[in-house]
């Protein structure tokens, strides 16, 4: 039986050793949060908030040359006349240098689309956006890589509501003339 004392007092010696080690530990991880916290209330109010970038629209409407082409229905054809309205700062001479590749988008929308999506007017409000894309897509593709991104800081823009796209350079789209045959 004298061997049986000294076991459990050699089994409370390791645990007041661990109780040692977790009161520093203990410690280190309070003075953590007190640090922490110091330094959000410090640093509060001090213009660390990102300013949210209002996006804002052109003066005037931008007009394009009249389409003509057939539907997703070969035998059903739409004529439309189209105008855009570009975000502010945009170079409109930029616009026009690629009318090209903005016609060829427009005509790969009109061509893909079923004509109950143009005699539809709900539907015609997905087309205008479906439109905007196609020829934010176009203008941007001429543009190098660096400049695609230029526009990106992190904060998701203010876009005026009644807007088709949410990027730009072109932000409304407006049928001026729109008929099937």
């Amino acid at each position: 039986m004298a061997e049986e004392a000294p076991k459990p007092t050699e089994a409370v010696a390791p645990a007041k050793k661990k109780k040692k080690i977790k009161l520093p530990l203990l410690m280190l991880i309070a003075l953590m949060l007190i640090g922490g916290g110091f330094y959000v209330i410090s640093t509060k109010g001090k213009g660390h908030k990102k300013e949210v970038p209002k996006i804002e629209l052109a003066d005037k409407d931008t007009e394009l040359e009249e389409f003509l082409t057939n539907t997703a229905n070969p035998q059903v054809y739409v004529r439309t006349k189209i105008s855009v309205r570009l975000k502010k700062g945009f170079d409109e001479g930029k616009f026009k240098d690629a009318t090209g590749d903005v016609r060829d988008a427009v005509l790969l929308v009109l061509n893909a689309t079923q004509p109950t999506d143009i005699t539809d007017a709900s539907k015609r409000l997905e087309l205008r956006k479906r439109i905007a894309d196609a020829i934010n897509d176009a203008l941007k593709a001429d543009q190098p890589p660096d400049a695609k991104d230029k526009d990106k800081t992190g904060v998701k823009p203010i876009v005026p509501p009644d807007c088709d796209s949410d990027t730009g350079p072109v932000m409304k789209v407006r049928f001026s003339s729109l008929a099937t045959q």
